[in-house]
C-alpha cells in the first residue's frame, strides 16, 4: 500500500487506543469486503525502537476483537481512506511472515449502539527485547600471543628494510616491472608497423631493469621526499639554483620517468590490456610476500586497529573519512598495531565501470585472520564496527571495541532516543555481554560499542580538575587519536604526474615498508635515530653500494665545474656527434664531435 511504502507512520494514522511508543510501524492496507484490515510490522523503521535480528520482536494479543465496519466509521482526523487504497494487486500478497496481522470482523448492527457512544477496542502491543539494562557480565579472554620481533636484532638501518623487502620480494617486483615493459614493448612494435612514418615511442629502447638500478631508483624516490621540488623535472635542471648533482649522476632522466611509468606492484585493478588477470606467474603477489614476512618476523601486542585510505586519481593518496569525498579509486586496508606498525595490507577496488562493492565485515575478518583466537582487541571506527561483527568476533575469542556510526546504529538500543546531560553515561547489555554505550561528553554524544568491559567511570585528570570518563572512551581516545601512520605520510615525493594507481600503490607499499624498518629498528635501538635521520642513513646505504659514485666528476663543486677551464676533446669515432649545448642554447641545432669530459654526461 501506500504507508507500506514509506515505511513510517504518523500519530494521525492510529486508531483510538492505540498509543503510539507502543507500536513500530502502523500499516494500514485497506478494504477488503466488511473488513477493515491493518497490520503491525515486526521489524523497525528508522526512529522506532526494533530487535536487532529480525523476528525476535513479538507482538502478543491478549485477547481478539470484533467489530462492525458500519460501526467503525474512521475519523477524518484520523484516518483518510483514500491513502490505503493499494497500489496494485500485488500489494497484499507482498506482505508474509514478518507482519501480524489484525482484522475487525463485521458484527450485526443493533439500534442501541447508534445512541451509545463508540468505543474503540484497544491493542496494546508487546515488544521483547534483546538489550537489557542488567549486565550479564562480560567474556574473559586471556592475551595469549607472544609479541616481539622473533629474529634477531640486525645491526644497520638496510638490514632491517631487508628483513621485510627481502630479497624474494624485490625480485618479484622487478619481474613485474620486465614484464609489464615487454608487454608495451610488443604494443608499440605492432603500432609503429601500421604507422611507419610515427616517432618511434620510447618504451622500443627498453632495457631490462637490474637490481643495482632498481636500488638507485628507491634512492631517488626517497630523496624527492627529504627534498621537495615543485615537480619532478626540476631534480634534473641544470641551473645554479636548482642544483642536484645527485640525481643526474645516478640516473638519467629520461630513464628515471620510464622507470616510474613502469613501476607496480599489482595491476589487477587496471582497466586494459596490459593488467596481471591472466598471468599465470601472478600466483606469487609481491602483498602476500610483505604479509607472510610480517607474519614471521613479528607478532604484535593485544591492542590492534585497521585504517583505511584511498589512492584516488587526484593524488598520491587521501584518508578517507566520508565516502563522498572520494567515490573512484583503490581501497588500502591496513591492520596495525597501536604503535603504528602495520602488520597486514588489503587492497580493493573502486571502479567507475563496475560496482563490485565489498562487505565491511568480510574486510574486518580477512585481516583478522591469522590473529583469531589469541585474546586480541581490535579498535575499529564507524565505518567497520557494528554489533553483528562484534559478536562473530566474540566468538572467535576476539574484543571489538568502536564507535558506532549513524548508519550502524541498531534501532533495538533502547538507548537510543534517551536525552543526557553532561558528562552521563547510559548503557546496554547483549545476552553475550556486549556492551553499547551512550556518553554526553563536551556536547558531543558518542555511541560506542565494547566486548570487553562495561561502561565503568575513571577518574582522570584533565586541565588540572579531576572528572570521570567511562573506560570504553578513554581506551578508545588513547588507541585512535594517536598519530600511528600518518607521521611517515609527509615523506612522499611530488606527486603532480604520478603516471597512475599502480604507481601510486606501488610507492605507498614502500613507504610503508620504509615506516616498518624504522618502527623495529627504534624497537631494538630506542631514541637512537628520528624517522628522517633513519631515511636518511637509508639513502645513504643505497648510493654507497652504487659504482657511478667512483667518477670524480660527481665529487666536483658546482662552482668548479661551471667556473674552471674546460677542455673539449675530440670524439675517436668519426659517425658519432652531440648536440653543442652553447648553440643549443641560442636554440641553434648543431651537431659536433667535440665534447667535454669533466662535465655530467659529457655533452657535446
Amino acid at each position: 500500500s501506500k504507508h507500506s511504502k514509506k515505511g513510517k507512520a504518523r500519530a494521525t494514522d492510529f486508531p483510538q487506543g492505540i498509543l503510539l511508543e507502543d507500536v513500530q510501524t502502523y500499516v494500514p492496507l485497506g478494504i477488503e469486503g466488511d473488513e477493515f484490515k491493518y497490520f503491525f510490522p515486526h521489524s523497525l523503521e528508522s526512529g522506532f525502537i526494533e530487535s536487532s535480528q529480525p523476528g525476535t520482536s513479538k507482538f502478543v494479543e491478549d485477547e481478539p476483537f470484533s467489530s462492525s465496519f458500519e460501526e467503525f466509521i474512521p475519523d477524518p482526523l484520523i484516518f483518510d481512506l483514500n491513502e490505503f487504497e493499494t497500489d496494485s494487486e500485488s500489494a497484499e500478497e507482498e506482505v508474509t511472515e514478518p507482519f501480524q496481522f489484525l482484522h475487525l470482523m463485521p458484527k450485526k448492527k443493533s439500534d442501541d449502539d447508534e445512541e451509545e457512544k463508540r468505543d474503540v477496542p484497544v491493542f496494546i502491543p508487546k515488544i521483547h527485547f534483546d538489550f537489557a539494562y542488567t549486565n550479564p557480565g562480560q567474556t574473559k579472554i586471556p592475551f595469549s600471543g607472544n609479541p616481539g620481533l622473533h629474529v634477531d636484532c640486525p645491526e644497520r638501518p638496510i638490514d632491517f628494510f631487508r628483513l621485510i623487502a627481502n630479497e624474494i620480494f624485490m625480485n618479484r617486483v622487478i619481474e613485474k616491472i620486465n614484464t609489464y615493459a615487454e608487454s608495451l614493448k610488443l604494443k608499440a612494435t605492432q603500432s609503429s608497423k601500421k604507422s611507419p612514418r610515427r616517432k618511434k615511442p620510447r618504451i622500443m629502447n627498453w632495457k631490462p631493469l637490474t637490481a643495482e638500478e632498481f636500488d638507485k631508483f628507491l634512492a631517488l624516490i626517497f630523496l624527492m621526499g627529504q627534498v621537495k621540488a615543485p615537480d619532478i623535472f626540476w631534480y634534473w635542471k641544470a641551473s645554479r639554483i636548482y642544483h642536484f648533482p645527485t640525481f643526474s649522476s645516478l640516473l638519467h632522466r629520461d630513464r628515471f620517468q620510464d622507470i616510474l611509468r613502469l613501476f607496480h606492484i599489482d595491476r589487477n585493478f587496471e582497466q586494459d590490456d596490459t593488467s596481471d588477470t591472466d598471468d599465470p606467474s601472478d600466483e606469487l603477489k609481491p602483498l602476500d610476500i610483505f604479509n607472510n614476512n610480517m607474519k614471521e618476523i613479528y607478532y604484535p601486542g593485544k591492542k590492534l586497529t585497521i585504517d583505511k585510505f584511498v589512492i584516488s586519481p587526484r593524488g598520491l593518496h587521501i584518508r578517507e573519512d566520508d565516502t563522498d569525498k572520494c567515490k573512484f579509486g583503490v581501497k588500502v586496508y591496513t591492520l596495525s598495531e597501536t604503535s603504528g606498525l602495520i602488520l597486514k595490507i588489503h587492497t580493493h577496488t573502486r571502479l567507475k565501470k563496475e560496482s563490485n562493492e565489498i562487505s565491511s565485515d568480510q574486510i574486518v575478518h580477512e585481516l583478522l585472520s591469522d590473529f583469531q583466537g589469541k585474546g586480541h582487541v581490535i579498535f575499529l571506527d564507524e565505518t567497520f564496527v557494528n554489533y553483528p561483527l562484534a559478536k562473530s568476533l566474540l566468538e572467535k575469542k576476539t574484543h571489538t571495541l568502536g564507535m558506532l556510526g549513524k548508519f550502524k546504529i541498531d534501532n533495538t538500543f533502547g538507548i537510543l532516543n534517551v536525552k543526557l546531560k553532561k558528562d552521563e553515561v547510559v548503557q546496554q547489555f547483549s545476552p553475550e555481554g556486549i556492551c553499547v554505550m551512550k556518553y554526553r561528553y563536551k556536547g558531543i554524544v558518542w555511541m560506542m560499542i565494547s566486548s570487553e568491559h562495561a561502561a565503568f567511570m575513571r577518574t582522570v585528570t584533565e586541565r588540572r580538575k579531576n572528572i570521570e570518563k567511562p573506560q570504553i572512551f578513554i581506551d578508545y581516545t588513547a588507541v585512535m587519536n594517536s598519530e600511528r601512520t600518518d607521521k611517515f605520510l609527509m615523506s612522499y615525493p611530488c606527486d603532480q604526474r604520478l603516471p597512475g594507481w599502480s604507481t601510486k600503490l606501488a610507492i605507498h607499499v614502500f613507504h610503508i615498508i620504509m615506516h616498518n624498518s624504522y618502527i623495529l629498528f627504534d624497537h631494538c635501538y630506542p631514541d637512537v635515530l628520528n624517522p628522517e635521520e633513519f631515511r636518511e642513513k637509508m639513502i645513504e646505504a643505497w648510493l654507497k653500494i652504487i659504482p657511478s659514485f667512483s667518477s670524480k666528476s660527481s665529487f666536483l663543486t658546482f662552482d668548479l665545474q661551471t667556473n674552471r677551464v674546460h677542455v673539449p676533446r675530440m670524439n675517436e669515432r668519426l659517425k658519432e656527434r652531440k648536440r653543442c649545448v652553447v648553440c643549443n642554447r641560442e636554440q641553434i641545432k648543431k651537431q659536433s664531435r667535440f665534447f667535454c669530459p669533466d662535465c655530467p654526461h659529457k655533452p657535446g
